[in-house]
């Protein structure tokens, strides 16, 4: 089974902090995180996982890192707005792909079964994660304060009905 330990993941953050990650977390180690859970079963098991988690993290001020563990229950930041479509027709124009293209339209009908990946019909998480396996980079220098101000922009853009689709 997958292993418990995050060990990796804090040697990496460990490394990272000394090597000029500007003493934040990577984003990364909180995908490493993520994944992990989804292929832990048990309570238990997840929540040594997310003791180890909070052990690594290098602040004191654990907010910034449970406002992404945990969105939906942060009142700082509003709802961005953005529903499955909305963000796969992004996705197609970052990527500058036309809408009629094979890729385009697997993550436009993501609740339609792909016959190379069936059992992810239905789940957009998956479907984008399939079209960014040979688009994005393996890693990624994002930390977590990174994202967090990624979002909140996206986030005051969606309240001031700016946000592009």
């Amino acid at each position: 089974g997958p292993s418990l330990s995050l060990l990796s993941t804090e040697s990496q953050i460990n490394s990272a902090t000394q090597s000029g990650y500007d003493r934040k977390m990577p984003f990364e180690i909180l995908c490493v995180f993520f994944s992990r859970c989804s292929e832990t079963t048990g309570v238990r098991k997840r929540q040594a996982l997310l003791k180890s988690l909070l052990r690594a993290y290098p602040d004191e001020n654990i907010f910034p890192l449970l406002r992404l563990i945990a969105p939906q229950l942060d009142r700082e930041r509003p709802a961005y707005g953005l529903k499955e479509g909305a963000l796969a027709r992004m996705y197609i124009t970052i990527y500058s792909l036309t809408p009629e293209c094979a890729s385009a339209q697997r993550l436009i009908d993501f609740r339609v079964p792909n016959p190379a990946h069936p059992e992810d019909a239905g789940d957009f998480s998956k479907a984008v994660r399939t079209f960014l396996k040979h688009r994005a980079p393996d890693r990624s220098s994002c930390s977590i304060a990174q994202v967090n101000s990624v979002l909140d922009k996206i986030s005051m853009a969606a309240t001031r009905g700016e946000k592009q689709a």
